[in-house]
């Protein structure tokens, strides 16, 4: 069972930066929407704001993040699942462990990441 563990956690930390581009992208392309179509501001405007605002750091910041996110949730799903016994009350136990145990590291990590950030200038 152990040997299932590896490719979920290289998947996920693989997987999550390109999610969380794939994020930044849609969060663009929706600000864009709503600026042009309700806002009345330009598409030239917008853009040009758009890439000024954006600053590098902060980009690879945000994905790193989303690299450590994806390890926090592939090692508590991994960890939960092989504590789980082999009843389907125990899986759905083991699942709901597994959620609120990730969610959980997550925040944390995430106010870590928030006092660093602040703490280093980021």
């Amino acid at each position: 069972m152990e040997f299932l563990v590896l490719p979920r956690m290289v998947a996920l930390m693989l997987i999550m930066p390109f999610l969380c581009v794939f994020a930044d992208l849609i969060s663009i392309a929706g600000g864009y929407v709503v600026s042009v179509s309700m806002l009345d501001i330009s598409s030239t405007v917008y853009l040009s704001r758009t890439i000024h605002a954006i600053e590098l750091r902060s980009f690879l910041l945000g994905i790193f993040k989303g690299s450590f996110f994806g390890f926090l949730v592939a090692y508590t799903g991994c960890l939960r699942g092989m504590q789980s016994g082999y009843t389907a009350a125990a899986v759905g136990q083991a699942t709901t462990r597994a959620v609120v145990t990730g969610i959980s590291a997550i925040i944390a990590s995430d106010g870590i990441f928030a006092v660093l950030s602040n703490a280093l200038h980021i």
